[in-house]
């Protein structure tokens, strides 16, 4: 593979690094508009699967009844170093950011990113916190598990998620190891993203044995004590739990806690028919349950199976407590023709699944089209901004057919500020360093309000096309601005659906430093080829060289009728630089400046004849 991504020293998110600037959510703002998403579908059952068996709970706790940290069932003890952050709720702790919670009534509330969002040392001091329940007494044979419904989100540590839960069965004096709870999100996406709220199940019986105890207290743990090679700690965001559930392990319970879909890491929701590639599927499959599963199978659909149905390789069975990797024994290959595909996928086992909420998979659209090639949803769910400062945000593409771009597609939300100039930018990665390296630009464009307002993409013509090789395979394509430093968000793009990290970007001006984005920017590569016809048909086949150029630029032309030529070097005020006045014969043509004098920018090279003119653009390293 010739991919290459960002070393593990430029991991930190742009959207938390941000958040220390103002108390406003970078990506998710409070226009974010989440709730629109689809839920998790629910995995498909059988005939014979329909009737879900009733689990044996043996307590439950809404958080209702009662003040403070108490309920119903007693009181809920706060510990560990920031034991202030827990609390029981009513609305989300972001509802000042305009976000909405999907738990009825009361709730257990963690909220770190209000007492942090100012924070100057950004995500480098330690945060935790743990609640204890009251002592719960139960009679089961089998061990027991936990389900309750939650929302949450957290940044920074990019090794893992902080959400973990520990056992005592001797009220309190010693606990287990900490179970970690898998919530199925990276850092810096919300669980939303999955379900709103999302259900979750976790097996106790490695720290509460089969029969062997009557009562026991449950901790919740934010642990964010360990920090990752840059130094980051899990210090933001939040963690809402409702209605628990204690219950006696059931037989028969799989959970899909991962998927992926895509070509060679990267997926995308609309494809040109150029760029078809082979399409895999996956998921990461763990046994909850207290018996084996049987013929643990992942099965895709596209268009309900009339255009393509697949599975995983038949007869894996997963032992209680276990975990396994499925994925399709053949890939999908959309067809090279402009149309629309419905893919739905499942996780089917022979046993009836006696929690089947836990293991459905997220259905999804992806599209074949004439020239667009975009990786975000197409629904604006958030935005990337920086506060007026500059910045750069975009998204990684790979090429499988060598192809001419022109263009690249950018979405601007509606709080961008008229007036503010906004440009296009293409990068291919160094094979050695895997640094970013410009290729190509297009022009700065003042935004307009009919910009704002449409609700259509922007498109941001390139200086000159970029012909993207198959053999380069990875190219980076971003949107920019220079920014002026307002206390305003001169330049906002929107945002929609989320990246894998390392595959969608952002570079803040402000620190001259990379980070990648889990909020996927609507910033697509456009490939139509009847973008920047000529304006004058006697001058045909216009292309600029080098382009950056460094000490010269070429300028290649073909007449259609010979003619007195003007071609006129200027600066984007207009002011002429250089002339260059000749009698061309028809055919082609080419004149040369010396651009070892200029600075670096953009210039314009006008070439005129008793026709017209054309105007292209290079840009002066």
């Amino acid at each position: 593979m010739k991919k290459i991504y960002l070393s593990a020293l430029l991991l930190s998110c742009s959207t938390m690094v941000l958040a220390q600037r103002n108390t406003n959510l970078h990506s998710f703002n409070g226009t974010k508009g989440k709730a629109n998403l689809a839920p998790s579908t629910v995995k498909p059952q059988s005939q014979t699967q329909v009737q879900t068996k009733v689990l044996n709970v043996l307590w439950t706790e809404d958080f209702s009844g009662g003040t403070g940290l108490t309920t119903s069932n007693g009181t809920w003890v706060a510990g560990g170093t920031n034991s202030a952050y827990w609390s029981i709720e009513t609305v989300h702790p972001l509802s000042g950011n305009g976000w909405t919670s999907a738990l009825n009534g009361d709730h257990l509330s963690w909220d770190s990113y209000n007492p942090n969002s100012n924070e100057t040392a950004f995500a480098t001091t330690p945060v935790d916190g743990e609640v204890v329940s009251p002592t719960i007494s139960y009679t089961s044979t089998n061990s027991i598990g936990i389900q309750f419904t939650t929302e949450a989100m957290y940044c920074c540590n990019f090794n893992g998620a902080p959400f973990g839960v520990q056992v005592s069965t001797d009220d309190g004096a010693t606990w287990s190891t900490t179970v970690p709870l898998n919530l199925m999100v990276d850092r810096n996406e919300p669980t939303e993203d999955l379900a709103h709220p999302l259900s979750i199940s976790a097996n106790l019986s490695s720290v509460v044995p089969a029969g062997s105890q009557t009562q026991f207290k449950l901790k919740f743990v934010w642990d964010g004590l360990l920090a990752d090679a840059n130094g980051q700690y899990n210090t933001h965001y939040f963690w809402m739990i409702d209605d628990l559930e204690v219950y006696e392990i059931p037989a028969n319970d799989i959970a899909v806690t991962s998927t992926y879909w895509g070509t060679d890491g990267l997926n995308y929701y609309q494809i040109p028919s150029t760029q078809v590639a082979p399409i895999d599927f996956s998921a990461t499959v763990d046994n909850i349950g207290a018996a084996t599963q049987n013929n643990v199978t992942l099965n895709v659909d596209v268009d309900a199976g009339a255009t393509f149905s697949g599975t995983s390789a038949a007869g894996v069975n997963i032992a209680s407590g276990a975990s396994d990797s499925l994925g399709l024994t053949t890939q999908w290959t959309p067809a090279a023709a402009v149309g629309t595909y419905n893919v739905t996928w499942d996780v089917s086992q022979d046993e009836v699944d006696d929690i089947p909420a836990n293991n459905g998979i997220q259905g999804f659209t992806t599209s074949v089209t004439d020239y667009m090639y975009a990786r975000d949803l197409d629904s604006p769910d958030g935005t990337q901004s920086n506060d007026g400062f500059g910045y750069e945000v975009g998204n990684l593409f790979d090429i499988w057919t060598d192809q001419v771009c022109k263009a690249v597609n950018v979405r601007l939300d509606a709080t961008t500020e008229a007036g503010s100039t906004i440009y296009a930018k293409i990068y291919t990665i160094d094979p050695n360093t895997g640094d970013f390296v410009f290729e190509q630009q297009s022009d700065y464009y003042t935004i307009t309000a009919q910009d704002i307002s449409s609700g259509a993409d922007l498109v941001l013509e390139l200086l000159s096309p970029v012909n993207m090789t198959n053999a380069t395979l990875t190219y980076l394509a971003v949107a920019a601005t220079d920014g002026d430093g307002g206390a305003t968000d001169d330049v906002v793009i929107e945002a929609s659906g989320t990246s894998a990290e390392q595959t969608s970007f952002y570079f803040d001006a402000t620190d001259a430093t990379w980070y990648y984005t889990t909020a996927t920017p609507m910033v697509r590569l456009n490939f139509d080829p009847t973008i920047g016809l000529e304006e004058n048909e006697n001058v045909l086949n216009v292309s600029l060289y080098p382009n950056p150029a460094t000490d010269n630029v070429s300028i290649d032309y073909t007449l259609a009728n010979a003619s007195d030529v003007n071609v006129v070097l200027t600066d984007l005020a207009g002011k002429t630089i250089s002339t260059v006045n000749t009698t061309a014969n028809a055919g082609a043509n080419t004149v040369s400046f010396d651009t070892n004098a200029l600075t670096a920018g953009v210039y314009n090279v006008i070439i005129s004849t008793e026709n017209g003119n054309v105007t292209k653009k290079f840009v002066k390293k």
